[in-house]
């Protein structure tokens, strides 16, 4: 049986010139020697950068005015794998040498769609830096990278008396309101400029449950289609780069 693969990675913006390389296979010495550059010519575009990754970072930040506040361990931007095993794409037709066939590529269209969905802005492809099919690799695989944009801030929402007045304890602090299971309510408001931020990101998305919340989505929405299991139940983990989940996938065969 065949298990969906989903990896989010996250990246800084000194990596943004290595990485459009690598994946727009511009760049002659990759890190992974899983690539055959004979089969290079097979590989798919849905986005491909304009005059590299780096350019199209700031093309994008230009045209979604969105701000970033930059430092050492700022997320400038991520990162999504999503895959199978080899004999999933041999069943649906794949052979290495020959282009791809069209349910190789419907998996691919439709997991795209679903990419689309969660991590668009607003639905649209207006944040996705580069989105590709690599078919120069051991196992297929859509490589998608995208700016992590919120527009809206989780605020504390208060208990109020029928005045419209915000209640206070005996200390005088706000009283924040309580769901029916006694959480604390928030609402989310808009920004009055769009941020680059990977946590309030996956907050908006579950927090930490987002990643797997992203994996059942995608099990309802394409791997049912298709045939594939479910795999890593429960599962939060996340990779900091492509090179380290090829890497662990080959320690893994050892």
């Amino acid at each position: 049986m065949s298990y969906q693969v989903i990896r989010v990675q996250t990246f800084s913006k000194q990596s943004l010139s290595k990485i459009g390389g690598e994946t727009e296979r511009t760049t002659k010495n990759n890190r992974n020697e899983d690539i055959d550059d004979t089969r290079t010519p097979f590989n798919l575009y849905y986005k491909k950068s304009e005059h590299g990754l780096y350019r199209q970072w700031q093309q994008t930040v230009s045209e979604l005015n969105v701000s970033f506040k930059e430092t050492k361990k700022s997320v400038a931007f991520e990162g999504i794998v999503i895959t199978s095993d080899t004999d999933f794409f041999k069943r649906l037709g794949w052979q290495k040498d020959l282009p791809p066939p069209q349910k190789v590529i419907d998996f691919f269209n439709t997991a795209y769609k679903f990419a689309i969905r969660e991590i668009g802005y607003h639905g649209t492809d207006k944040n996705i830096l580069s989105a590709s099919i690599h078919l120069d690799e051991t196992t297929p695989l859509l490589q998608l990278y995208y700016i992590p944009v919120v527009d809206t801030t989780k605020k504390k929402v208060y208990e109020k008396d029928e005045h419209g007045k915000v209640l206070r304890n005996e200390k005088g602090s706000p009283v924040q309101r309580k769901d029916k299971f006694g959480k604390s309510v928030y609402e989310y408001v808009p920004l009055e400029q769009p941020k680059i931020c990977h946590s309030d990101f996956w907050e908006q998305r579950g927090g930490q449950l987002s990643y797997g919340n992203l994996q059942d989505d995608f099990y309802e929405s394409v791997s049912l289609r298709f045939g594939l299991e479910r795999g890593e139940v429960g599962s939060n983990k996340k990779h900091t780069t492509k090179y380290e989940w090829e890497k662990q996938r080959q320690e893994k065969k050892i």
